[in-house]
């Protein structure tokens, strides 16, 4: 689907008069494309050479279960602990708890599991600048809902690229 999502992304910013399209190479040797403007990177595009381990551990008689391992060990093994998500408008730590408002509409999930993530709360641009920059600054610890995750039990393949940090999230507390 390479090309779909660049003529998607080339569609969305085609009326950026300073727009740069850059090839590069990433970490594995493979052609990625980024999208610059004033500098910041907008938008990179490259191919996937790895798919991470199920979050569901099974079903069984139409229940969805979970891990239940360290979550302290997961986050550490986690090749995207540091790859914050924006759903509906929503921060979250990651794609499970990004993903679970939708998924419990249409699975059935195991009680403790289902508990853990409800518990989740995702930050909001009505939350308060002091919940944000909270929220901001617990992004980069391990979460109790850490502990749903395989990767005690199946850490990534050795050599699996960490996020390319090109424009990392700033160490200071903004001036407002």
């Amino acid at each position: 689907h390479y090309q779909e999502i660049e003529s998607v992304i080339e569609e969305i910013l085609k009326d950026r008069v300073d727009l740069e399209k850059n090839d590069i190479i990433d970490v594995l040797n493979l052609k990625a494309r980024q999208y610059v403007s004033n500098g910041k990177l907008l938008a990179q595009l490259g191919k996937q050479w790895y798919f991470f381990p199920s979050y569901i551990k099974n079903v069984s008689n139409g229940v969805t279960y979970f891990h239940d391992l360290d979550p302290e060990l997961n986050h550490k093994n986690c090749p995207v602990n540091d790859c914050y998500v924006f759903v509906n408008g929503f921060l979250y730590k990651c794609m499970l708890v990004a993903t679970y408002p939708e998924a419990k509409k249409q699975f059935k999930f195991e009680k403790a599991a289902g508990e853990l993530l409800d518990a989740y709360r995702a930050c909001s641009s009505n939350d308060s600048i002091d919940e944000i920059i909270k929220f901001i600054d617990k992004l980069p610890h391990t979460i109790e809902q850490c502990k749903l995750c395989p990767y005690s039990e199946i850490p990534p393949p050795p050599n699996t690229p960490r996020t390319i940090k090109l424009f990392p999230l700033s160490k200071t507390k903004p001036i407002i």
